[in-house]
C-alpha cells in the first residue's frame, strides 16, 4: 500500500476525532447554559423581585406584578 494514502487516511482519521470532541465539548458546554439559565430563573428572579417590591414599597412606588416564568420546550426536549 502506498504510504501516502496511510498518511492521508491517519489525518483524516485524527481530524474526525477532533471534531468529534469538540462538539461533545460544545453540546455539554450548552447543556450547563441551559440549566444555569433554569435555575437562574426558577431559584433567584423570584427572591430579587421580592426585594424589589420590598424596596418599591418603602419608597412608595407601586410596580407591577413580575412576569411568570415560562420555559418553552421545543421538540419535547425536558419532558421526563
Amino acid at each position: 500500500m502506498n504510504p501516502y494514502w496511510i498518511a492521508i487516511a491517519l489525518a483524516l482519521s485524527a481530524q474526525a476525532v477532533a471534531h468529534l470532541r469538540y462538539l461533545h465539548r460544545k453540546m455539554a458546554n450548552d447543556a450547563l447554559m441551559r440549566q444555569f439559565v433554569i435555575d437562574v430563573a426558577t431559584n433567584h428572579l423570584p427572591h430579587l423581585y421580592h426585594g424589589q417590591n420590598k424596596i418599591a414599597a418603602h419608597l412608595g412606588i407601586e410596580i407591577d406584578e413580575p412576569p411568570l416564568i415560562q420555559f418553552a420546550q421545543i421538540n419535547g426536549a425536558g419532558k421526563k
